[in-house]
């Protein structure tokens, strides 16, 4: 079937200046191909995860590990929730143009070329049936 994806973020900065920066741009362009990619991604941060649904994680990881020294458990089930962040938190998720850092560390690095503060206040990803 045929549908459309359609990504809308709303990016800050402070000034018109590096709004108007192709850098800006080209990283803000590759967010919304990020967004596109990955169905999953459905919260900003990890404080907007619903802590039910963080909860329900848990339970999982702790019925997972209750066979291990309970030493470990802690810091398994810890793992075990950074490997489920970045599977539904935008800025936790391994870049899509360079998995070698997390969107965040990239928004971080184009704010430090640009000597300017820069973030993602929202975002919305919508499939469109056509």
């Amino acid at each position: 079937h045929n549908h459309r994806i359609v990504v809308m973020v709303e990016a800050g900065c402070e000034t018109d200046f590096v709004a108007a920066n192709d850098d800006f741009q080209q990283l803000f362009q590759d967010i919304c191909l990020h967004i596109a990619a990955n169905p999953n991604c459905k919260y900003l941060t990890r404080e907007e995860v619903p802590g039910e649904l963080v909860e329900r994680e848990k339970d999982i990881y702790r019925e997972e590990v209750r066979s291990k020294p309970e030493n470990i458990q802690e810091k398994i089930i810890a793992g075990k929730l950074d490997a489920f962040y970045q599977t539904c938190v935008l800025i936790d998720q391994p870049f899509v143009k360079n998995d070698a850092v997390t969107v965040q560390e990239a928004i971080a690095e184009c704010a430090g070329l640009l000597q300017e503060n820069l973030l993602i206040r929202r975002f919305a990803r919508f499939e469109v049936g056509l």
